[in-house]
């Protein structure tokens, strides 16, 4: 099993994080992926041979899919297979596909709804990293180019402001701070992000929380502390409604690998 990222070019590094391969080996038949809440919208090629290896409940996932930011936690399970990743920044959606985010919230979408099937193919039938991400650039460039879509500054401004680790929780000294209304930059927020700004805040303190508890030795208390949460409590009620897990499962879950704020497990 094998897990690399490669940075995107200079002319697409603010709409694209970062590319990422994972070849995976399965340890079992029902090994788990689970998905938790994720500011990082997502573009994943997938296959063994072909054929789809990742499965929901309601069935098979499509070989390639474009997946919005993620607010409820959900699982699939997963077998031996080769992935393609692209991951994005939140505003990335709407410039790329032109579609508003909030209607790709929650949602894993046929890739050949935005893209030419010819680009999956290309994809899957390419053993070489290298040349998947010269197609894979070739075709964000002209997606980029096609729309030349502008984000409102104040978005990228309350992007940039939220990752200070001391914003992590209170949005409203940012409106306060720029003078403006917190309903023009929720209407920015729904269609650029897909979730309120508010929401976007409570999933990345979930991040730095799941970054603190891979420390064993800091107690619940302390993180509910550093993260302001009133008390421990509302710290286990967040991340469970976040992960599907309390901090303590979070701990004990054997994982194989992870993907942003993905795991494997078994």
């Amino acid at each position: 099993m094998s897990y690399t990222i490669f940075n995107p070019p200079e002319h697409l590094s603010k709409l694209v994080r970062y590319y990422w391969f994972l070849d995976y080996q399965a340890e079992t038949d029902q090994d788990i992926l689970k998905i938790f809440a994720d500011p990082y919208p997502r573009i994943i090629f997938q296959h063994n041979n072909g054929n789809s290896c990742i499965k929901k409940a309601e069935g098979v996932l499509s070989n390639s899919f474009l997946a919005g930011i993620t607010t409820v936690p959900y699982e699939c399970t997963i077998g031996s297979c080769e992935v393609t990743g692209v991951s994005l920044y939140p505003h990335a959606m709407k410039i790329l596909f032109g579609t508003d985010a909030h209607e790709l919230r929650d949602d894993l979408v046929e890739l050949l709804n935005f893209a030419p099937g010819k680009l999956t193919e290309r994809i899957l039938e390419s053993n070489n990293k290298s040349q998947r991400i010269e197609i894979l650039n070739e075709f964000l460039t002209i997606e980029l180019n096609r729309r030349e879509l502008a984000v409102d500054p104040l978005i990228y401004g309350a992007l940039e402001w939220m990752e200070v680790p001391e914003n992590t929780c209170r949005i409203d000294y940012y409106y306060r701070y720029f003078k403006m209304s917190e309903r023009h930059l929720e209407r920015q927020f729904r269609n650029f992000i897909g979730v309120s700004p508010k929401k976007l805040l409570r999933i990345k303190r979930f991040e730095k929380s799941m970054l603190m508890l891979a420390s064993p030795e800091i107690p619940f208390t302390e993180i509910a502390y550093h993260l302001n949460f009133s008390d421990q409590s509302h710290f286990i009620k967040d991340f469970n409604d976040l992960s599907g897990l309390t901090p303590g499962l979070f701990r004990k879950q054997k994982i194989i690998t992870s993907e942003s704020n993905s795991i494997v497990t078994t």
